[in-house]
């Protein structure tokens, strides 16, 4: 009766609000207590930093500066090619061109979709133009800020439905490409990626929650503006899942 009681009382305590902002805490003094090990990266961050944008053009030219990220980027020959900036919107004629041409023929390549409010009141899906979308092999929703208090992501979900339409996470889109893997595989307790499976129970609002464990040692970057300046730096890529996307 005492441990019903202990886990009634649990349960309701895990629905207030106070007990949604003492979760974090916990989680970051588990992954202090048990960090996970050093690993070999798989991934690197190219990025649209402040430098790059303010040399060059700053937002109005962000669809711009994407083309020569992932030019550059694909030069070095990654094993997936992951944007996180929306083109859901036309832009200006010619970067919207040269834009496309950028994509032409990548491989592995992964655009962004994100959920807006609908007219309705409702979630709608912002997804690629078809110009862009027709390159790529997968599209990724990129959503985060809704599981974050204080600007720390802790955790992701890995799959977000909004007008009937469900999307894979980005970076799990990325991961089963990088395995050469092809349809997810799923049930309401995990998902199969290849020979991967991940525990992610399905919720009632039909998401899959995945804690993060960050490591002791950042996601290498680069900046765009580095590679430029200096285009032998993109063997850092070579071979890489490579996240192209704004850092300032």
């Amino acid at each position: 009766v005492v441990i019903a009681a202990c886990w009634a009382a649990a349960v309701v305590a895990g629905w207030t609000v106070p007990s949604s902002q003492f979760d974090p805490y916990v989680s970051d003094l588990l992954l202090r207590l048990n960090p996970p090990g050093d690993q070999n990266p798989e991934a690197v961050v190219l990025a649209l930093d402040d430098a790059t944008l303010n040399e060059m053009g700053g937002q109005r030219n962000l669809r711009g500066i994407l083309a020569e990220a992932i030019q550059l980027a694909r030069r070095a020959e990654p094993k997936v090619l992951a944007s996180d900036v929306l083109v859901a919107d036309q832009g200006d004629a010619a970067e919207d061109a040269r834009l496309e041409e950028a994509l032409t023929g990548a491989k592995n390549l992964i655009l962004p979709v994100d959920t807006t409010i609908s007219g309705g009141g409702g979630e709608r899906w912002e997804e690629p133009l078809e110009r862009f979308r027709k390159h790529a092999q997968a599209a990724g929703q990129v959503e985060l800020a809704r599981q974050r208090r204080d600007g720390v992501t802790r955790r992701i979900s890995l799959e977000w439905v909004a007008g009937h339409r469900r999307y894979w996470a980005l970076s799990l889109e990325a991961f089963r490409l990088s395995l050469g893997a092809g349809r997810i595989l799923e049930s309401r307790d995990e998902i199969e990626v290849g020979d991967v499976v991940i525990p992610a129970r399905l919720t009632a609002d039909y998401h899959r929650m995945l804690w993060i464990r960050y490591g002791r040692r950042p996601v290498p970057a680069l900046s765009v503006r580095d590679l430029k300046a200096d285009p032998y730096r993109g063997q850092l890529l070579r071979g890489k899942v490579v996240f192209v996307g704004v850092t300032s």
